[in-house]
């Protein structure tokens, strides 16, 4: 009976030996499965960082050109302003233009038009004042070109217009001006904001 209380113990012995590797083994795995779980958590969370960090940086420049946006806008507005000025102005030194230059002015666009002959002068009516003599302003043109003045004004308006047979010179200053504008922005925007 010694032999079997001998081989009992040893397969007790085998057996506790081999409970404690399966337990080492159980506690290593446990301890490997919390490592895992330790790195995944910590690869979760960088993850987590850099996607916020990255969504951050994006909310960042959209701020950004948000606001760069914005002040271009705001440049943009107060240059547009400072070239609206420049044109209101052009137009008021237009409309107070002294009688003398008023006159040549008339005369000088008379004297372009390559035909001779007679032309309806019709002023606007801010302009009615600046003349009071048209044989003055006879007098001024070409050889074989005569004004005679329209019986009605150009409502609110500064300038002239000039009719011959049907064909019609427009020399309103509010509309001069405006056909100008396009053309002038560039060069009055070089001269303001250098």
């Amino acid at each position: 009976m010694a032999e079997v209380s001998q081989l009992a113990e040893k397969i007790m012995a085998e057996a506790e030996q081999e409970k404690q590797v399966l337990l080492a083994t159980a506690e290593t795995e446990k301890a490997n499965r919390v490592l895992l779980g330790q790195e995944e958590v910590m690869i979760q969370t960088q993850r987590h960082l850099e996607k916020a960090r990255s969504e951050m940086k994006r909310a960042q420049q959209q701020e950004l050109s948000k606001i760069q946006l914005n002040i271009r806008n705001e440049q943009l507005t107060l240059k547009q302003a400072e070239i609206e000025k420049v044109f209101v102005q052009a137009e008021q030194k237009l409309a107070a233009l002294e009688q003398p230059d008023f006159l040549a002015f008339v005369a000088q666009k008379v004297n372009e038009v390559p035909e001779n002959g007679a032309f309806i002068l019709a002023l606007g009516e801010k302009s009615t004042h600046l003349l009071t003599d048209l044989t003055l302003l006879n007098q001024k043109l070409e050889e074989g070109k005569t004004l005679t003045l329209a019986t009605e004004t150009i409502p609110g308006k500064s300038g002239f217009t000039l009719n011959q047979t049907g064909i019609e010179f427009n020399f309103i200053f509010e509309e001069m001006l405006q056909m100008l504008r396009e053309e002038m922005i560039p060069e009055i925007s070089t001269i303001l904001f250098k």
